[in-house]
């Protein structure tokens, strides 16, 4: 479960960026 865990926080991170872009979707 460690990927989960490294997940969580990157996810959180590329949202902020990828609010605006928008590149995640």
């Amino acid at each position: 479960m460690s990927a989960s865990q490294i997940w969580i926080p990157s996810n959180q991170e590329r949202i902020i960026t990828a609010a605006p872009s928008d590149d995640l979707t």
